[in-house]
């Protein structure tokens, strides 16, 4: 019995019984920890591994430029250049998209207003044939894109070039420099048009007063006129619908449509003199609702007419017009007739007749 009782109290069999316990336990929490480190471990290289396989591969930028119109580009003039790049944003370091315009070839120099810019201008020194290249660099790849820009010796430029492309307010500048800005007048409104905005005729007596210049003097000799125009007049709302009219004291220049009875409407390109004697050609003009390019040229005493690009008409004047100094007015006439309803675009006077194949161009080149 007395040997039952030798050992240590309960309390410190207790105490002493407890340490290898707690042991084990922190053992199995350790382990517990490790497993559960490795595991996190193991999912974190998964996870590394997964990432690094599935990740996309970095692809080049997208490059993209607006094609010049041909008729439109000329020496020594800046052109506008429209550029477009898009990127996947890879890689993230540098994560940005350089650009850069560059001459690939052509006979003179190219000056860029920027060479970094999506969006800049062009001009040329010399007349001829250029491509142009913009590269697009994402730091790891790259991609261009081409355009070829057709350019006319600086002559070839109109003196005179209302694009309306204001799409608002009462003014419409010339975009050839020093050429006096034109009035839009009689609450004229502005529409979509060939190109850009376009003056909307609806009747009024007039729509935009463009002031007498040089540039406007259509009592010159030879000359071209150059527009773009939506008729919308079903059958007949006026007889003679104008569309461009300088009214001088005793001279006069006209480009009218003429609606009469069941006659086909016809466009004329029209002179009238002090002694009351009017000369003209004309040619049959659709009254469809859609765009049309009219070309007015005199060229010594031929006047003739084009539509679409093609020759319709053409008449050997029997006088010479006089001077004209009267402001040139743009849709309908300054009395109670004359309104024209439609719209008319991208208006140009050059001081020369231009040739049939540049008359083409015109119609074809616009975008």
């Amino acid at each position: 019995g007395g040997g039952g009782s030798i050992g240590l109290p309960e309390g410190g069999r207790g105490g002493a019984g407890s340490a290898p316990v707690t042991d084990a336990a922190a053992m199995d929490a350790a382990v517990v920890d490790a497993r559960s480190g490795v595991d996190a471990a193991v999912v974190d290289a998964r996870s590394g591994v997964d990432a690094a396989v599935n990740a996309p591969a970095n692809k080049p930028p997208v490059v993209t430029v607006a094609a010049l119109p041909p008729a439109d580009v000329f020496a020594d003039i800046p052109v506008a250049l429209v550029g477009n790049v898009s990127d996947d944003g890879m890689p993230a370091n540098p994560g940005l998209v350089t650009l850069q315009w560059s001459k690939t070839s052509g006979p003179g120099e190219v000056t860029f207003s920027s060479t970094t810019a999506a969006a800049t201008s062009a001009k040329f020194s010399a007349p001829g044939s250029y491509v142009l290249r913009l590269t697009g660099n994402d730091g790891a790849a790259k991609a261009f894109a081409e355009i070829t820009a057709t350019v006319a010796p600086a002559s070839a430029r109109p003196v005179s070039w209302l694009p309306f492309n204001e799409n608002q307010g009462t003014a419409t500048a010339d975009s050839v420099p020093n050429n006096p800005t034109a009035t839009v007048v009689n609450n004229a409104v502005w529409t979509p048009g060939k190109s850009g905005s376009a003056i909307l005729c609806s009747g009024q007596a007039k729509t935009v007063i463009i002031p007498h210049s040089v540039a406007t003097d259509l009592s010159r000799g030879d000359l071209t006129i150059s527009l773009w125009l939506r008729s919308s007049t079903p059958g007949v709302i006026d007889r003679y619908p104008m569309i461009l009219t300088k009214d001088g004291t005793s001279e006069r220049f006209e480009m009218l449509l003429q609606t009469i009875a069941d006659n086909p409407t016809a466009l004329l390109f029209k002179y009238k003199i002090a002694s009351g004697s009017s000369e003209e050609t004309g040619a049959p003009f659709p009254i469809d609702g859609q765009w049309h390019h009219i070309a007015a040229r005199r060229r010594g005493a031929v006047i003739s007419l084009s539509i679409d690009g093609a020759l319709k008409s053409s008449f050997s004047l029997t006088f010479t017009p006089g001077v004209n100094i009267a402001p040139l007015w743009v849709c309908g006439f300054a009395e109670s007739w004359g309104q024209f309803f439609g719209a008319v675009d991208d208006l140009r006077i050059y001081g020369r007749a231009l040739e049939d194949t540049e008359i083409a161009l015109l119609h074809s080149g616009m975008p």
